[in-house]
């Protein structure tokens, strides 16, 4: 079983139709799906509970660098932030070329209900952490090879 080290992750993100490659930008990513644990636990039981998937949530937290220019990080992230409608978010663990050994991680509707625009101390690089991307739809974070 190949291992891998995250060099080249891809993160892009899109907003009303403009499409912004922020993984220059990002230093780091982490993609999550979750689901509520539901007890049906019944009389009869054998000593053991019995569980089931509830409802699901999903997330794409990310760390940036921060960058003001037009089209880049402070941009996109503004946009997120102030936008009414739902954006994309997509993720490669390397480059942007999807395939089976190279999957892209989509979360098709999503919304971000924080932004920091400035953090950091005296002589720090100016970064944005903890950007959180949550589902704002039905479909989740799907996994596409093709």
């Amino acid at each position: 079983m190949a291992k891998s080290v995250l060099r080249n992750a891809a993160i892009q993100v899109t907003v009303a139709g403009t499409a912004y490659n922020l993984s220059d930008h990002c230093s780091s990513v982490t993609l999550e799906d979750t689901s509520e644990e539901v007890d049906f636990t019944s009389f009869g039981s054998s000593n053991y509970r019995e569980f089931g998937q509830g409802m699901h949530d999903a997330s794409i937290s990310a760390d940036f660098f921060n960058d003001y220019v037009t089209g880049s990080v402070d941009s996109c992230l503004n946009a997120c932030y102030t936008s009414s409608t739902a954006f994309t978010v997509d993720v490669w663990p390397n480059t942007t070329t999807t395939s089976s050994t190279n999957p892209k991680f989509t979360l098709a509707a999503a919304r971000s209900y924080q932004y920091n625009p400035v953090a950091g101390a005296v002589g720090d690089a100016n970064t944005v952490s903890g950007v959180v991307f949550k589902n704002a739809g039905t479909a989740g974070l799907t996994r596409a090879t093709a």
